[in-house]
C-alpha cells in the first residue's frame, strides 16, 4: 500500500534520525525513536523496551568493533496505511581509517512502524549482515 508523501519523508527522516543517533551514540536520542515496547533484532541480541534499547546504545559505545563506524542507509522502501508502516533497507556500514573509510558490511533491515500523535516511532526492527557471495 503506498503512503502519502509526507508520511513517506518523514520516514525516511526517522532512519537517518536512528542511523546518527546509533553512530553518535546518543542513547536517549535513540531511545526516543522507538515505542515504550519497542524490539531491535540483530546480530548483537534481542533488545526490547527503552532501558535494552538504552544498554544496546551503551554497549555499541563500550565496543572498540565499532569505532568510528557510520550507516549509511540505501534502497529505502516503505509502505503503510492510516498509522501502520513497514520499510525494508540496505545499511553499508562504513568505518573511517587513517587511510580513508572502509566498508564493514553490509546489512538489510526491516522495520514496522506506528504513527502515535502525528509521529511514526519504531515498533520493531530486524537487521541480518549480508551473506558473503562466493
Amino acid at each position: 500500500m503506498s503512503l502519502p508523501l509526507d508520511d513517506r519523508v518523514a520516514l525516511e527522516a526517522l532512519c537517518y534520525r536512528y542511523n546518527v543517533a546509533t553512530d553518535e551514540r546518543d542513547a536517549e536520542a535513540y531511545v526516543a525513536l522507538w515505542l515504550p515496547d519497542g524490539r531491535w533484532d540483530g546480530p548483537l541480541g534481542c533488545y526490547q523496551g527503552h532501558a535494552a534499547l538504552r544498554r544496546l546504545i551503551a554497549e555499541l559505545a563500550a565496543s572498540e568493533a565499532f569505532a568510528g563506524i557510520r550507516h549509511w542507509p540505501n534502497n529505502i522502501v516503505s509502505e503503510g496505511a492510516g498509522d501502520q508502516a513497514t520499510m525494508v533497507l540496505d545499511n553499508l556500514l562504513v568505518r573511517a581509517t587513517p587511510a580513508g573509510p572502509r566498508l564493514a558490511s553490509l546489512s538489510r533491515s526491516e522495520a514496522s512502524l506506528v504513527k502515535l500523535d502525528g509521529r511514526w516511532l519504531f515498533s520493531e526492527r530486524t537487521i541480518r549482515i549480508a551473506e558473503p557471495v562466493s
